[in-house]
Parts: structure tokens; C-alpha cells; sequence
């Protein structure tokens, strides 16, 4: 990771954002932000929602609020 160097917070977000840009294209990366945009829970179970939400939501974490 680049965080030794530059002055880049040591934040989750920012690490998502290091580890989707080392191992993702930038075209699966827009391809999973926008299926995370229109993901909604139809008839999966809350644990099959919540599933699908962990694994869609690190190629959008600016997107959802963490307090």
C-alpha cells in the first residue's frame, strides 16, 4: 500500500479503496458500484441481503454511512 510515503489517512475506506484499485479493472470496479446502486432485497432472506450488501459495498463505501 502507498500509506508509508504519502500523507493518506489510515482509514478502512481508504484501504478498500487501495485493494479495489491493485486488484480490480476500473471497469469491474464501475460494474460493481453500479450493482451495488441498484441492489435492493427482492425475496432473499436479510442473510442473503446481508451477504450481497458486504460483498457489493467495497466497491462503493462512500456511498453508505459508518457512525
Amino acid at each position: 500500500m502507498k500509506w508509508k510515503g504519502e500523507q493518506i489517512p489510515k482509514t478502512w475506506i481508504n484501504f478498500i479503496r487501495e485493494f479495489n484499485t491493485k486488484y480490480f479493472s476500473p471497469l469491474i470496479q464501475e460494474k460493481r458500484e453500479d450493482e451495488f446502486i441498484r441492489f435492493h432485497q427482492d425475496t432473499q432472506s436479510i442473510v442473503e441481503y446481508e451477504i450481497q450488501f458486504t460483498r457489493l459495498f467495497k466497491f462503493a463505501p462512500e456511498l453508505v454511512v459508518i457512525e
